[in-house]
């Protein structure tokens, strides 16, 4: 259904069970964040591709590809599917995935900004304890 026909659908059927309405008010309300998510991907793999630091490039592009994966596939369909079961809201279940890795993003390129590396994340790597 399209933007008006989805409004036109809860206009005159607002009367029906809200778990029934759920999954309508959900793409709704995606429909409405869905071009925004072209402006939260520019904000999480634009400061990955500036580098200043000796590092390859390699592993910014591999992050940006994993966060890219996450924000499209993994987290939005969650949440889509728990505002379709009217779990949460329809507005969270739309709007979250964006506002978490805009979050993301800004802090990303407050980052580059201020020429600091993110946190690296070592999990397979043993790290040594140091007593001073």
């Amino acid at each position: 259904m399209s933007l008006p026909e989805l409004r036109e659908y809860l206009h005159f059927n607002g009367d029906f069970p809200a778990t029934l309405l759920a999954p309508f008010r959900t793409h709704l309300q995606y429909r409405l964040a869905l071009p925004w998510t072209c402006l939260v991907v520019v904000l999480m793999a634009g400061p990955l591709g500036v580098g200043y630091s000796r590092r390859g490039v390699l592993g910014s592009v591999a992050i940006a590809i994993v966060l890219v994966f996450l924000h499209g596939y993994l987290f939005t369909h969650l949440f889509l599917a728990l505002g379709e079961g009217d779990h949460i809201p329809a507005w969270i279940a739309a709007w979250a995935p964006n506002i978490a890795f805009t979050i993301l993003g800004l802090y990303l390129l407050y980052l580059r900004a201020s020429n600091r590396e993110p946190p690296s994340f070592h999990l397979f790597r043993s790290r040594r304890i140091v007593a001073q």
